[in-house]
């Protein structure tokens, strides 16, 4: 029987809905980029005073209460110009009078304080009387149909200075004004601090789906963000940054909120922020793909890799390869490991015979920055490169693991037991990396205080293996062999459907632990993935690496595969034995997977 798969092999028809998700992708992209085009229209018209451009860009579909990046309404525009008949077109588009700009002022406070045209001031008389009357009378009409909103939101700004989240988050139901900040004081912030200062999540959450500026500063140019930092609140961060896009760049005073988060003791809320700016840097450049500079990119994040004021300086007399070993590592840090071709760049030199347990300027070794670092393929690739010593103890006795227990970093820590870090060394004070771990009382003293010795683990240690019939033994031969020239797709995909009906397991492994599926997935073999995920084959089993079949096509930077894996339902949070995930991994290869479906990789 003619099937439409004669037709259209599987690949291609993945390929096909690819196409028809992307397509989509960019006809968003279109759209985002027109609604800023009108509005920005709208925003120009209210400032000339041109009625016919201000019809026309409501006609189109501008937000009439959209802000322009000086934090200005298209109102507070036409207030500030002292454009009345422009002012009533906006009231009567809906335009909310309550709204104010940064400083907390609106439109009603901007025009009452607006300058009086010379021409006007120079006027004696009846002119200059029927201005100031003209004036007044807008003043008091922005005023009023400010008065329900600005109640409104001043009700909401007690109800979270006082805790009282029901009525908050019932007023930001009803729509009071999100970014409103009392003018009358100076002391009172946005609301968006107040409840962030004060922890209350929900309210936060419910701000951020209401459209909140989440970067709005309050007098001394402190953002949200810059708050939960001081508060050490890495789940309002969390929120803040990923739900609200938060800006970590951002500056207060000559200090960025990124380099504020690095001072401070928790190292999760930095690698966040960290983390943070990198993708927003790569979205940059995915945006602007013909304009990328690395040169450039390193310089935005404010990095001098030659300031031996930084740490991972190398120390005086070392070579030019070891000094290049050191510079990698803060590269991969500073850019959250997503420099392109680094590790290779590490093996490179490892290969030449550079020392890998070599010392900076404080007395660490590479090995120790890749762990302070939470740079699990580095640690991987330097152990097995470079048979870095796990042990080796800085001036005060410090080992990389004591470093790691000190900052609480939990899969830097499996990475270092895992290859057989000695938990039980001391350091000059006696203290061993329990000890540490005890004194932070983070996630990682579980792990010290139960992990297995050195003795006990296997760094490469395979699951048990399963015997296979010679069922599986077949379907394993026809997954690897892949399909012959003489066989059309329909063919192979055939044979394969009717060795798993005989009774062959779809989740056969070879004897490097694969399964079919990873196999599948690893020789680009679409027919037998597709029909293995029809029998439904296991899609998250790990093998011997802890590598995943998501995983095992990332590295083969085939999109069509990578896209049947996601759909089909495989998670991106898990992490191989290197503490990767997915997601890692493609941002390390940066291929096709990375630049073009890289955000559906993101651990959810």
């Amino acid at each position: 029987m003619f099937t439409i798969a004669h037709r259209f092999p599987a690949t291609i028809f993945l390929l096909l809905v690819l196409n028809f998700i992307l397509t989509a992708q960019t006809a968003d992209q279109d759209r985002t980029a027109k609604q800023k085009a009108v509005d920005a229209s709208l925003y120009t018209a209210c400032i000339d005073g041109d009625m016919p451009g201000v019809q026309r860009a409501l006609r189109d579909g501008a937000d009439v209460n959209a802000y322009n990046s000086n934090g200005r309404t298209p109102l507070i525009a036409a207030a500030l110009s002292l454009h009345y008949p422009v002012i009533d077109v906006l009231l009567k588009a809906g335009a909310r009078a309550e709204m104010q700009n940064d400083a907390g002022e609106t439109a009603a406070r901007l025009l009452g304080l607006a300058k009086t045209p010379p021409d006007v001031g120079e006027s004696e008389g009846t002119a200059l009387m029927r201005f100031m009357a003209e004036k007044k009378a807008y003043e008091k009409k922005l005023n009023d149909a400010a008065a329900p909103g600005t109640e409104l939101a001043r009700q909401m700004v007690t109800a979270v200075v006082k805790g009282d989240i029901p009525t908050a988050k019932q007023l930001i139901a009803k729509g009071a004004y999100v970014d409103f900040k009392d003018a009358r004081s100076s002391l009172v912030p946005t609301v968006l601090i107040v409840a962030t200062e004060k922890g209350f999540a929900d309210v936060v959450e419910e701000l951020i789906n209401k459209g909140v500026r989440i970067d709005r500063p309050d007098a001394q140019g402190r953002t949200a963000l810059y708050y939960a930092v001081g508060k050490q609140n890495l789940e309002m961060v969390r929120l803040l940054v990923h739900k609200g896009g938060a800006d970590p760049g951002k500056k207060v005073g000559d200090q960025s909120i990124l380099e504020f988060a690095k001072s401070k003791p928790n190292k999760q809320i930095a690698n966040l922020l960290v983390s943070a700016e990198s993708e927003r840097i790569t979205a940059d450049f995915l945006a602007n793909a013909e304009k990328f500079d690395f040169d450039e990119l390193i310089k935005n994040f404010k990095l001098s890799l030659d300031d031996n004021s930084k740490p991972g300086t190398p120390g005086t007399g070392l070579t030019a390869d070891e000094k290049e070993l050191f510079k990698v590592v803060e590269e991969r840090k500073t850019l959250h490991f997503m420099v392109e071709g680094s590790t290779d760049r590490v093996i490179e030199l490892l290969r030449k015979g550079t020392n890998a347990n070599v010392r900076d300027a404080s007395g660490k070794t590479p090995l120790m920055r890749a762990a302070e670092n939470d740079d699990g393929y580095l640690i991987v690739t330097l152990r097995n490169h470079g048979n870095a010593d796990l042990n080796a103890a800085m001036p005060d006795g410090t080992t990389a693991l004591m470093l790691v227990a000190k900052a609480d970093i939990r899969s830097a820590v499996d990475y270092l037991l895992h290859f057989g870090a000695d938990k039980n060394l001391k350091d000059k004070s006696g203290k061993t990396a329990y000890d540490y771990a005890v004194q932070r009382n983070g996630e990682v003293l579980a792990m010290l205080g139960t992990a297995l010795r050195p003795s006990q683990i296997a760094a490469d240690s395979a699951p048990p293996k399963k015997i296979r019939t010679d069922k599986d033994q077949k379907l394993l031969e026809a997954v690897a062999a892949g399909r012959r020239p003489e066989q059309g797709e329909a063919e192979y995909g055939q044979v394969l459907s009717d060795l798993l009906a005989s009774g062959s397991s779809p989740d056969t492994r070879d004897d490097r632990g694969r399964t079919l599926l990873m196999i599948a997935a690893e020789t680009q073999n679409s027919m037998a993935l597709l029909t293995l995920l029809k029998s439904k084959a296991a899609i998250d089993e790990q093998d011997v690496k802890g590598m995943t079949a998501l995983m095992h096509a990332v590295l083969t930077d085939n999109i069509a595969i990578v896209s049947a894996l996601l759909k089909a339902g495989a998670k991106t949070g898990i992490k191989n034995y290197a503490m990767r995930t997915a997601y890692d991994i493609a941002a390390e290869k940066k291929g096709s997977v990375f630049t073009v479906i890289g955000y559906r990789l993101k651990p959810q």
